[in-house]
């Protein structure tokens, strides 16, 4: 389990004397059953390996942070056919605070911007996004949901399609800007975080010929 997991599942504990193995394990069972689906992706990679080529990724994970400027979001999903329910694809947005369909410039600070980072596998490394469009809107009878349909495309041809529903949970996104800092100041900073010893996360390695 990496050190991002892990902060996750320690933010997760209660705080006192009787924590022990045994609520860990209930922890780390919990984060992969009994909840309601939150984000459906699929990643289309014709890069990849046969297999790899498509992937469907399903979580309950769906999270955002919003301002007077910016809206940011953390999307974190399990692998297709893993049962431990750790977080091992990351996606993270940074886009306009309002509602509607934003393009994705990595160029234009007041566009949408982003990355998904994978962190198993050969394939394993960030990929920034390149262009392709954003949307968030609101859901009905869900007021403090937001809805996001997304149809993006990654510098290595990675092509992602899919939808999430978002809740408000700042402490996500605060966790997450922290341990990959210098990959969020890489996009023009959403929210001002502390400086952090880990550098950049490795792009995916190319493609092989």
């Amino acid at each position: 389990m990496d050190r991002y997991n892990r902060t996750v599942l320690s933010s997760l504990m209660p705080r006192g004397p009787l924590v022990g193995s045994a609520l860990l394990l209930t922890l780390v069972a919990g984060m992969g059953a009994g909840c309601a689906r939150r984000g459906e992706l699929v990643l289309h990679q014709p890069f990849a390996p046969p297999k790899q080529r498509e992937l469907e990724l399903t979580s309950r994970w769906a999270f955002s942070s919003v301002d007077a400027q910016r809206r940011t979001c953390l999307l974190a999903f399990p692998r297709p056919d893993a049962d431990d329910g750790l977080r091992d694809f990351l996606m993270y947005l940074s886009l306009p605070a309002g509602l509607g369909v934003t393009t994705v410039d990595p160029s234009d600070r007041a566009a949408a911007r982003g990355f998904l980072i994978q962190k198993v596998g050969h394939l394993k490394g960030k990929v920034p996004f390149t262009s392709g469009t954003v949307r968030c809107r609101k859901v009905l009878l869900k007021g403090a949901l937001r809805r996001l349909e997304l149809d993006v495309r990654g510098e290595d041809g990675t092509h992602i399609v899919g939808t999430a529903l978002i809740e408000a949970d700042a402490r996500e996104l605060r966790t997450f800007e922290r341990r990959y800092a210098a990959d969020v100041s890489l996009l023009g900073p959403p929210s001002s975080q502390p400086a952090r010893p880990d550098g950049e996360t490795a792009p995916r390695p190319p493609a092989s010929p």
